[in-house]
């Protein structure tokens, strides 16, 4: 795979970091999402994209093509919004956590099988 067909397919909506989805996992276990881990552990089993010849990238540069359904990418992103919520301290304001599951749940709101 050269390059150009490398950026290709990690651009595509449903190819994530491999680091991102065990993040996401990570975040999970907060919650009562046991099903939800279990899918994306085996998503996990996926090989990594091939990288090209020429990249120096490390293993947190790993892309993995997940398939998962819609319902499933619709539970994760409910997840990560009560996370997000849970996180905002007693005062409203946003904290460095809820910010962080914020951003996962805009990911997660751009995935497509």
């Amino acid at each position: 795979m050269n390059s150009s067909e490398y950026k290709m397919m990690t651009a595509k909506p449903n190819v994530l970091r491999r680091s991102f989805v065990e993040e996401t996992i990570s975040a999970l276990t907060q919650t009562d999402s046991n099903k939800l881990i279990q899918i994306l552990e085996e998503q996990l089993q996926h090989p990594s994209i091939p990288k090209p010849n020429e990249f120096a990238g490390s293993k947190l540069d790993e892309w993995i093509e997940l398939s998962i359904s819609e319902i499933t990418t619709e539970e994760i992103v409910e997840q990560m919004g009560f996370l997000e919520v849970a996180h905002v301290s007693k005062e409203g304001e946003t904290t460095p956590l809820a910010s962080k599951f914020g951003a996962m749940l805009d990911v997660w709101n751009t995935y497509e099988k």
